[in-house]
């Protein structure tokens, strides 16, 4: 992908690039061998779930010139707010990737029910970051 990328950037040109590494994540959970397994399976199905900090190096070696490195956090604190996107991950996304990779119902349930009562109590927390790499395409050699 970066090789077409490149192909079609104008020299100047940018892109830019948006990526989780999954290994930042942090959760509020008593159970953590739980987790753990639900972790597992929602990671599964990424190609690449820590990408981020190989991306400068990949950047370099496609010939692009990384400009920018941002980070974005996505959190979920406390009590509901709907339309979040970590609230969204642990409710809905967690139960469905658990469910197909093969984890137990009872881990599901669990996890949903503890979640359910942190929610409650106002004592959820979920937080993630996404990180953005901008990077340039290198004008020529000689060229103004």
């Amino acid at each position: 992908a970066l090789a077409e990328a490149r192909r079609v950037l104008r020299p100047g040109g940018r892109l830019l690039i948006c990526d989780t590494d999954w290994d930042n994540l942090v959760v509020n959970t008593a159970d953590s061998e739980r987790f753990q397994r639900l972790f597992a399976a929602c990671c599964s199905t990424f190609v690449h779930a820590h990408l981020p900090p190989k991306l400068p190096g990949v950047l370099a070696r496609g010939g692009l010139t990384l400009c920018d490195t941002r980070t974005v956090r996505m959190q979920s604190i406390g009590a509901r707010t709907e339309g979040e996107f970590m609230h969204h991950w642990a409710f809905n996304i967690v139960p469905e990737k658990a469910r197909g990779f093969g984890l137990s119902e009872d881990d599901v349930q669990a996890w949903l029910h503890e979640q359910t009562a942190l929610e409650e109590e106002g004592a959820f927390f979920a937080c993630i970051h996404r990180f953005f790499f901008l990077a340039r395409k290198p004008h020529p050699a000689g060229a103004a």
